[in-house]
């Protein structure tokens, strides 16, 4: 199938009408190979590879391997499970530094993906692939993990972001795996209010390209701070200080120079501590 993929790839570059291009492959699966060729193609700015498997709502809701390796980077875990996993990106970093990790999503065609693109990155031998729900009782048994994680599915039509309305919900995933561990780590919309967030923990918002691209939200034990402000690629890190005093003058005129400030720093609130560093 990789061939034919490649092949659909290559006509749909040079603009072959989609009709001639479904006659030229396996009737049988020719849906599939045009949705991950098209996907392969909007996914060049995303990866560095080029050979991925995903379909394009998993490249929709797939971390971007800068702020993948990043996280992975920053957390280390030594086990983790990714609990709604998708095409397996995020989780794929995470394994590079992991002694084990876990791939678990409830939909089977992206879980096969994942162990795809986790075998093309060399660390599916880390992994442990379980199709399921996650919040099912049979599934929480099966993990050993002493980090969990969830990027969760948004619903696109909601007009506030809420914890309950996410998929699978944090609330619901926390509820599972709590007497696992008490290392949790979320992605949310960067647009919830952080008051509806009901544990303590670091609010870390990531720029990527000078763009708002991620809210993670770490617990505690995985905390470095009340909130966090990440520019990437450049890897710049801003942190809340409490202690710091406030120099921030608000003014309705455009004086001498005119500064715009990070969208992650903005909604981190941490514009006093930008004009400290």
């Amino acid at each position: 199938m990789e061939e034919f993929i490649e092949q659909a790839v290559e006509m749909i570059k040079r603009g072959l009408d989609e009709r001639k291009i479904r006659a030229r492959l396996p009737k049988e699966k020719v849906d599939e190979i045009i949705e991950i060729a098209k996907a392969r193609i909007r996914a060049k700015d995303k990866f560095s590879r080029t050979d991925l498997w995903m379909d394009l709502e998993g490249l929709r809701y797939a971390t971007h391997e800068v702020v993948a390796e990043y996280r992975a980077e920053r957390v280390k875990p030594k086990s983790i499970a990714d609990v709604s996993c998708g095409v397996g990106i995020q989780l794929i970093f995470f394994a590079k530094y992991a002694e084990k990790a876990y791939a678990i999503d409830i939909d089977e065609k992206k879980l096969s993906y994942a162990m795809k693109n986790a075998e093309k990155y060399g660390v599916k031998d880390k992994i442990t692939f379980i199709h399921g729900n996650s919040l099912s009782r049979e599934v929480v048994e099966q993990v050993d993990a002493e980090v969990i994680f969830s990027d969760p599915a948004r619903p696109p039509e909601m007009p506030e972001r809420r914890l309950e309305d996410l998929l699978p919900s944090p609330l619901e995933v926390y509820e599972a795996y709590k007497h696992k561990t008490d290392a949790f780590i979320f992605d949310l919309p960067p647009q919830i209010r952080r008051e509806r967030v009901p544990w303590k923990g670091e609010f870390e918002y990531i720029d990527l390209y000078g763009t708002l691209n991620r809210l993670t939200f770490y617990f505690e034990p995985l905390a470095k701070a009340e909130r966090s402000a990440v520019m990437l690629p450049k890897g710049v890190r801003l942190e809340s200080n409490p202690n710091l005093e406030n120099i921030v003058e608000w003014s309705k005129e455009v004086k001498e120079y005119l500064y715009e400030i990070p969208q992650s720093v903005d909604y981190a609130d941490l514009i006093n501590e930008l004009f400290h560093a």
